[in-house]
C-alpha cells in the first residue's frame, strides 16, 4: 500500500452518486464515509493510502489517480478530455453525446454546460475505445488518448 492522490474527472463531479457507488464498491464503505471521502477528493485534498488494485479500480471508473503505473493496462486512458463540435446548437450537441456515450440527460447537460466555451477541455477520465470512435464520428475532439494499444496509425487519435 501506498499513497495516491486522488482527483475527479469533470464527469464524476457531475455525476456524485457514480462516484459513490465507485468508493463504497472498491473500499466496502457505507454511503456517509464514502461521501466524506468524495467530498475531501472534491475539495482537493483527496490523498490516500490504498493498494495498487484499488488505484487501477478507482482509474477505470473515471478518477484521476496521481502515481499510479497503467502501463500493463495499455488501453487505458490517463486523463480523457473531449472539446465540444462546434455546431452553434447546444441541443444537437448534447444529443450526439447521449448517443456516443450512453450517459443521462442531466449528466450530458451538464457536462456540455461546462464545455460551451471552446478553449475549456472537459476531463472525463477513462474512456473505451468504442466512445472515443463514436465521439470523433460526432465531431468531438478525444484527446489523452493512450496510442500505445492500437495497431497502425489509422486508429492513432489527437495526443
Amino acid at each position: 500500500m501506498k499513497p495516491y492522490k486522488i482527483t475527479a474527472s469533470e464527469r464524476l463531479r457531475t455525476n456524485r452518486i457514480a462516484g459513490l457507488r465507485l468508493l463504497r464498491g472498491t473500499f466496502g464503505l457505507g454511503l456517509k464515509e464514502a461521501k466524506d471521502m468524495s467530498d475531501q477528493i472534491l475539495d482537493g485534498v483527496g490523498t490516500f493510502i490504498i493498494t495498487e488494485e484499488q488505484a487501477m479500480e478507482l482509474a477505470i471508473g473515471g478518477f484521476f489517480v496521481e502515481g499510479l503505473d497503467q502501463s500493463p493496462f495499455p488501453n487505458l486512458s490517463r486523463s480523457v478530455q473531449i472539446f465540444i463540435p462546434d455546431t452553434g446548437c447546444k441541443i444537437n450537441d448534447i444529443k450526439a453525446l447521449r448517443h456516443a456515450t450512453g450517459w443521462g440527460l442531466k449528466e450530458t447537460k451538464d457536462i456540455i454546460d461546462a464545455m460551451r466555451n471552446p478553449d475549456n477541455p472537459v476531463d472525463i477520465g477513462v474512456m473505451s475505445e468504442d466512445h472515443v470512435v463514436k465521439l470523433r464520428e460526432y465531431g468531438f475532439t478525444v484527446t489523452g488518448w493512450i496510442t500505445e494499444a492500437f495497431k497502425d496509425n489509422e486508429d492513432l487519435f489527437t495526443i
